[in-house]
Formats: C-alpha cells, sequence, structure tokens
C-alpha cells in the first residue's frame, strides 16, 4: 500500500488541521504518494511536504446542503482519480460517496460526540460513514464507547503527536503572566475565564491574562473583549489574536489554563504539558484532559467551577514548588506523544 489521501477542513491552523498536516507529511517522509485534500478552507497555515499532491475543493452552490453534496463528489472523485489506496479523514459529512466506493476510508472523531446529538442530519450521516468505515479513530476511550458495539469494535483511540523541537518551560525568568490559546468559542467557556482571573487579580494585581487565538465567529471574540470592559478587567485581561510564535511565548508565562466545556483532546493542552508550563484544564468531555493530566501533571478542575479555578490560581502564583513540581510530572506527554511514534499507530491501520 503505497498512495494514501489524507482529508480535512484545511490548513487553517486548527487543532484537527495541524494533526493532518503531521500525519500527512509523515506518510510522504516515509515513501507513501499523499493526496491532501481541502474541503473548506483554501488558507494555508501549516506547511505540506513538496511530495504532497494539494487539492483545494472549490464549489459552484451557494445553498449548504446542495454545497455539502457537491463537494461530497467531488471529494470522491479525487480520492479515486488519485487512485488511493486508503483515505484517512477529519471531516465526515462529504463521506457518503467514498465509503461506498472500495477504497477503506478511516475517519477520525476530533469532538464531543454528544455535540453531534444536536444536528440530526450530521448525527445520522456519521453513523452511516462509521458502519461503513474500515476502521474510526477516536482521540479518547469515553469517545469510542459512547457508540455502539458495532462501532466500538472498528475504533482505535489513538492520541495527538505532539509537534517536535518545543521549548521548556522558563522556571526562572518568566513574566508574571497566565495563557490561554483556543478558538474563542462558546465551547471554550472564556467567560469562566476572565470571572476566575478578575478575582484572583484583586490580591495579585501585578498579574496578567493573555488570550490567544481567533474568535469562531469572529463577533464572539468581540464580545468577550467588550465584557472585559464592562467589567473594568480589560487593563489587565488582554485578546492577542493569533500567533506563530505560541510555543515560545507560553514557555515564558507562569502557567496555562483551558476552560473547556467540551474538547475533542485539546493540542494547545498537550503542547503546554509537553513545554512543562504549570497548567490547570477543566475535566471536561470525553475525557482527554483526565488522561494525560494525572498523578500529578497538572491540575483538574470540574466543568464551570469558578471558584476552583481562583483557587488554583492563587496555589500556582504563591507556590514556587508546586509550580516546580507540577512541570517536572507533566513534560513526560512529550515521549508519550511523539510524533512518528503516533503517526506509525495511524500506519498500522492501513499495514494490516
Amino acid at each position: 500500500m503505497k498512495r494514501i489521501a489524507v482529508i480535512a477542513h484545511g490548513l487553517s491552523g486548527g487543532g484537527a488541521e495541524r494533526v493532518a498536516a503531521l500525519v500527512a507529511n509523515y506518510f510522504a517522509q516515509n515513501n507513501y504518494d499523499v493526496l491532501f485534500v481541502a474541503c473548506y478552507n483554501n488558507k494555508r497555515e501549516y506547511v505540506l511536504d513538496e511530495r504532497i499532491k494539494y487539492v483545494f475543493l472549490k464549489t459552484k452552490s451557494e445553498n449548504g446542503t446542495l454545497c455539502m453534496i457537491e463537494r461530497s463528489f467531488l471529494l470522491k472523485k479525487q480520492v479515486k482519480n488519485f487512485k488511493a489506496d486508503a483515505a484517512f479523514s477529519f471531516i465526515t459529512n462529504e463521506l457518503i460517496p467514498l465509503v461506498l466506493s472500495r477504497i477503506p476510508v478511516i475517519p477520525s472523531l476530533r469532538m464531543d460526540p454528544k455535540y453531534i446529538e444536536k444536528y440530526y442530519l450530521r448525527k445520522k450521516i456519521r453513523l452511516f460513514v462509521y458502519h461503513h468505515a474500515k476502521n474510526i479513530i477516536f482521540q479518547t476511550e469515553d469517545a469510542r464507547d459512547y457508540f455502539d458495539s458495532s462501532i466500538r469494535k472498528k475504533g482505535v483511540v489513538i492520541g495527538n503527536p505532539i509537534k517536535d523541537n518545543l521549548p521548556y518551560w522558563k522556571e526562572e525568568g518568566h513574566r508574571k503572566v497566565f495563557v490561554t490559546a483556543c478558538r474563542i468559542s462558546k465551547q471554550k467557556n472564556i467567560p469562566m475565564l476572565i470571572n476566575s482571573f478578575s478575582e484572583f487579580h484583586k490580591t495579585h494585581s501585578d498579574y496578567k491574562l493573555e488570550i490567544y487565538g481567533d474568535g469562531e465567529p469572529e463577533s464572539y471574540k468581540q464580545e468577550m473583549e467588550d465584557y472585559c470592559k464592562k467589567i473594568k478587567a480589560d487593563s489587565f485581561i488582554h485578546f492577542m489574536g493569533h500567533t506563530s510564535e505560541i510555543h515560545s511565548i507560553m514557555s515564558g508565562c507562569e502557567a496555562f489554563f483551558l476552560t473547556s466545556d467540551c474538547e475533542g483532546l485539546s493540542n494547545s493542552m498537550l503542547e503546554a504539558l509537553a513545554i512543562g508550563i504549570p497548567s490547570v484544564c477543566t475535566d471536561c468531555p470525553p475525557g482527554g484532559a483526565k488522561i494525560y493530566m494525572k498523578d500529578g501533571a497538572g491540575i483538574l478542575i470540574d466543568v464551570g467551577d469558578e471558584k476552583a479555578l481562583t483557587k488554583a490560581m492563587c496555589s500556582i502564583a504563591e507556590s514556587e514548588q508546586l509550580r516546580k513540581e507540577l512541570s517536572e510530572k507533566e513534560k513526560y506527554v512529550r515521549q508519550v506523544l511523539q510524533k512518528d511514534a503516533v503517526c506509525r499507530k495511524w500506519e498500522e491501520l492501513i499495514r494490516e
């Protein structure tokens, strides 16, 4: 087997897109012919190996449903013309024609499966695709076990690969800044982070909070900025936008926070752990944080618990020893999720 298709939203900066790019590059570097299909966005932030064939599916229809149908058949045509031996997909809605072909398709779920329940059509499409797929890649056991036994037996749990050459946290000389990096959307519960930090700031006025990432939608980011102004927190809570230097920035801050209500498996959380910056995350479904933040590798708090978050902020700010202990225990993630080791698990699925 030598020809692999990787299907994704695009290469524009999302966590799933980052993993898609890493997987595609791994296969190209291991002598596979690789097709990368960008289905929604033609912006290219992540870099692909020059040997990879890149295709963007440009549709003509403006109607959402018709556009999805058109994209589905364009996708099937591209993958079949490439003569792919197998296809890994980070999207699901457009896969029905492809899974009904003779090409083995392996979709990957990158969100909390309960989120699917909100959308009847998307739920039905996903179940159909999963029942016809060769395997399904899940990020956590909880996500896999959400489905019935016929899907679970096809399920394979694989964590996200960590980027090579991440910096290490500066135990000494870091800024008195707490940091988060994420899509600024309702799912991330940014108001919880703002409220807790505002309470923390009353007794730790020399600290600042920096929030990195773009809004989804962009208007929500503006809504959060307006909220900070409303509660008079805009002088010490800053929205920094997107940056390609986030890992260097994280290594020079005092602690990382993620307050999501649900999360497939946060790349920024995994990268924070690998860097060794003291980290605090919510124990949100489907269980990604609790898998990797265990035995003192970071601090887990309940979803929505602002008081626990404020307490964790105070504990980290007031204890050099705690910061050091968290950092030392977190860095194991760097070995567990080493890029090539994780990508080999994807390769094993097609070698079978």
